[in-house]
């Protein structure tokens, strides 16, 4: 099936996770990856 967050938004999250509100981001996008499966 597909996910909300596919490899390609979560290596752009963990770019972004460089700032602290780029690294909340790249947790919330975890969670609802996760929580979709």
């Amino acid at each position: 099936g597909e996910y909300p967050a596919d490899m390609a938004e979560i290596s752009r999250y963990a770019r972004e996770a460089r700032t602290a509100e780029g690294f909340r981001a790249f947790l919330e996008g975890a969670d609802r990856a996760l929580e979709a499966v």
